[in-house]
C-alpha cells in the first residue's frame, strides 16, 4: 500500500481517491464477467466446483502465488477471486435447472442446436441468474482474504483501502468510503428485489 503520506496533500487530509473506485470497478466487472461465463457454460453441462468456495481465501491466494508465479498481480487478483466465486455460480445455476428439471429435459430434446438451447435454458433460469450475479457483485465489493495477500502494486480496491486506512490515524475517509460501497451495495440489493419481486408476480399469474 502507498505510505501515510500519500494522503497528505497541502497539509489537508484527502477524503477520496478515484482511483480506488476505478480498482474496485476493474475488480467487479472481471469477477462478473468470469461468473457469467461460467454459469452459461454450466446451463450445458454441469462441473461440480462448489467444493472450491469453502477453501480459506489465504490458502487460495498462496497457492496462485505458486502456481501463477511470474503472472502480474493485477491478472492473478481478480482471477482467484472470480474463481472462488464463479464456483458458487456454477452451482446456483445447476439448482435452478433442478428445480424446473422436466421443462429443462424437454428443452434439451427440442431445441434445434447447442446455441438456441443455451438461450432457451436461459429464459428458465434469467431471475436466479440475476440473483446471483448480484449477490456476488456484493460478496466481492468486501473481498478482503485474497486481495490483503495478493496485492498488486498501485491497485486497491474501496475494501482495501477501508482496511489499510482504518489501520492508520488518517480515518476521516472512512465515512465517504463507508457510504460509496453502501450506495453500491444498495444498488445490487435493489436489482435483487426487484428481480425477486418480478419472479413472483410471473409464478401467480401462470399458477
Amino acid at each position: 500500500f502507498p505510505s501515510h503520506d500519500i494522503w497528505m496533500i497541502g497539509g489537508n487530509t484527502e477524503i477520496f481517491q478515484i482511483s480506488d473506485l476505478v480498482d474496485t470497478a476493474y475488480m467487479l466487472m472481471t469477477c462478473l464477467a468470469v461468473c457469467s461465463v461460467v454459469s452459461l457454460t454450466a446451463l450445458l453441462r454441469y462441473v461440480p466446483l462448489t467444493v472450491f468456495y469453502p477453501v480459506p481465501g489465504i490458502v487460495l491466494s498462496i497457492l496462485a502465488l505458486k502456481v501463477f508465479s511470474g503472472w502480474p498481480l493485477e491478472v492473478v487478483l481478480p482471477l482467484m477471486v472470480s474463481l472462488r466465486y464463479a464456483c458458487l455460480m456454477s452451482n446456483n445455476v445447476h439448482v435452478a435447472q433442478t428445480g424446473q428439471k422436466k421443462l429443462h429435459e424437454i428443452l434439451t430434446v427440442f431445441s434445434k442446436g447447442r446455441l438456441q438451447m443455451l438461450m432457451n435454458k436461459f429464459r428458465l433460469i434469467r431471475s436466479a441468474y440475476l440473483i446471483g450475479l448480484c449477490m456476488t457483485a456484493l460478496d466481492v465489493l468486501r473481498e478482503l482474504p485474497i486481495s490483503m495477500v495478493l496485492t498488486p502494486m498501485d491497485f486497491s480496491t474501496i475494501a482495501m483501502r477501508m482496511n489499510y486506512v482504518a489501520k492508520t490515524e488518517a480515518v476521516q475517509p472512512l465515512g465517504l468510503y463507508g457510504l460509496v460501497l453502501i450506495g453500491i451495495g444498495a444498488v445490487f440489493s435493489l436489482i435483487i428485489m426487484r428481480t425477486e419481486h418480478a419472479h413472483s408476480k410471473c409464478q401467480v399469474r401462470y399458477s
